[in-house]
């Protein structure tokens, strides 16, 4: 039996927009699972397929699709050029955006089965059954389907539990059916997961829930956190991380080093640590039970983080920095001296993501916030000390979003600037399906804020975007053509002047011109030998 695995995910409608540099995990741990199961897996982005239409020809069983909730457009295209060729044979719909309307991604979308949430378990059931009649799959928990004309949810799943999690790892092979996966970001995954259990003020939706101060949320009893009496769920408003996989737990230091050893082998340079926040990391082995749905205590565990690192580093061109380790995000609440100093003496040089979203501490509350601004300010500054670099995050078109949360926010952004912060990016809010704010549309009156906002980190970005003019950078080549490179410890895309090399040559390259934000152009100074 042999099944198509399409990576969708951040596509929107087919192309990488905004991360053209990442391969995620989510596909990789899939394919591996499957594959497990005596099946052949071809695993695929969706913009080969858009490229060549002629690989959906093949012989295959089943269509398979990750992606995320602002992907539809994406799935119900590849969907129907797989009706067209393949008919009635089974897609499987996976990823984030399980928890979107089963009517929209059911009848509307076309797909036959819904896997929502965690897939591991869910996967090892199903694929057993695919062939079999409809009504064998009821007892599949934690999908989505229809049946005689009726759609059947099995309910959750139990979330997966820490050993069951580390028992799951992707297989380094597959990161080699993405294109110019030598040069791009291969995110492997240490932390699943959410420790931060602090609800919003209320909902939007068709239900309106409102915080009656009950204290769960604030609880010295962690257990007690993971409930609320009005059904609020849990985390910042806008994040659908903690619904979905709950609170945190973490990979085995082992697993973790072998499967960077194996994506090194396969030829990766460049290594992303994935987590909601990698502050969380073995945290939750200092609190009773597992339980770590507090996001700002205890500390970080900054033992068994050193100990990540330390043995990460004993692979020799991590050592030697011909390949590059970096982090996703961190919570600037849980970033102190001792922390910024412990990144910087294994990741100096490199960037870092830091969730600010609003400089109001009334709307910050407001959302459940889990770090206050000023502790965003503080954790730049901390991390840039230490030779990190410091992306920050905003967000635009929120609840709550008056004149006066706008002045606080052209506020910070400034400070994040004056601070350290190498980027600012400001993303729209786009209400995810079974978060708080799901129901919320923001005013006229609100995106004209938001247009406010949006100009005044453009010109921020504007005056950041010299940081790089004159300097020499480490890359490594991603595409003869158009002539493209990636910084090894990241940042802005190169376009390179003069000879075009082979995908994964490491290179120097000295910038001669900053075109935008995102893209600068520089020439070739030094080749490096593999």
């Amino acid at each position: 039996m042999k099944a198509l695995l399409v990576d969708c995910l951040a596509t929107v409608d087919g192309k990488h927009r905004t991360t053209p540099d990442v391969i995620g995990t989510g596909p990789r741990y899939v394919a591996s699972i499957v594959e497990n199961l005596g099946w052949i897996v071809d695993l695929i982005e969706i913009e080969v397929i858009l490229l060549n239409s002629g690989i959906l020809k093949s012989e295959y069983d089943v269509l398979m699709i990750s992606a995320m909730s602002s992907d539809l457009k994406a799935v119900k295209l590849l969907i129907s050029m797989w009706r067209n060729e393949h008919g009635d044979k089974p897609v499987i719909l996976g990823g984030p955006i399980s928890f979107t309307d089963k009517v929209v991604l059911l009848d509307k979308i076309g797909a036959d089965i819904v896997v929502v949430g965690e897939a591991e378990k869910t996967l090892q059931e199903l694929f057993p059954l695919i062939n079999d009649a409809r009504d064998k799959l009821r007892h599949v928990k934690g999908i989505a389907f229809k049946h005689n004309g009726k759609r059947v949810f099995t309910g959750y799943r139990e979330r997966l539990s820490k050993e069951e999690y580390n028992s799951y790892t992707p297989e380094a092979k597959y990161v080699q059916n993405y294109r110019f996966y030598k040069a791009r970001r291969v995110y492997v995954e240490v932390v699943r997961g959410c420790s931060n259990f602090y609800r919003p003020m209320r909902t939007y939706g068709v239900e309106k829930k409102i915080c009656i101060n009950c204290g769960n949320c604030f609880s010295n009893d962690l257990k007690r956190r993971l409930t609320c009496p009005e059904n609020i769920p849990p985390g910042c408003g806008y994040c659908s991380v903690p619904l979905i996989y709950g609170y945190p737990k973490s990979k085995n230091i082992n697993i973790v080093f072998e499967e960077i050893r194996k994506l090194v082998e396969a030829g990766v340079k460049r290594i992303t640590l994935s987590a909601p926040d990698f502050l969380d990391y073995q945290r939750e082995e200092l609190v009773d039970d597992g339980i770590l749905t507090d996001p700002r205590n205890p500390p970080a565990n900054t033992e068994a983080i050193e100990k990540l690192f330390e043995k990460i580093f004993t692979i020799p061109e991590i050592a030697e920095e011909k390949i590059s380790v970096s982090i996703e995000n961190v919570k600037a609440c849980l970033v102190t001296e001792e922390v910024a100093k412990l990144l910087g003496k294994y990741l100096r040089g490199s960037t870092v993501n830091i969730g600010f979203e609003t400089g109001s501490f009334r709307q910050s509350r407001f959302m459940g916030r889990p770090s206050t601004p000023h502790e965003n300010l503080k954790a730049i500054k901390l991390l840039r000390k230490y030779g990190l670099r410091p992306y920050v995050y905003f967000m635009h078109g929120l609840p709550k979003q008056s004149r006066r949360a706008v002045d606080d926010t052209i506020k910070a952004m400034r400070k994040a600037v004056k601070f350290g912060a190498e980027r600012i990016i400001m993303y729209k809010f786009v209400p995810l399906p079974e978060t708080a704010f799901e129901g919320y549309r923001p005013s006229k009156y609100v995106l004209s804020l938001s247009r406010v906002l949006v100009k005044e980190a453009r010109r921020l970005n504007r005056e950041l975007k010299n940081v790089f003019l004159g300097k020499t950078v480490k890359a490594i080549v991603a595409s003869k053509d158009p002539p493209i490179a990636y910084m090894l410890k990241h940042g802005p895309y190169i376009l390179l002047k003069g000879a075009k090399l082979e995908p994964g040559t490491v290179i120097d390259v000295k910038i001669e011109e900053i075109k935008s934000s995102r893209l600068v152009s520089g020439r070739i100074s030094k080749i490096y030998k593999c």
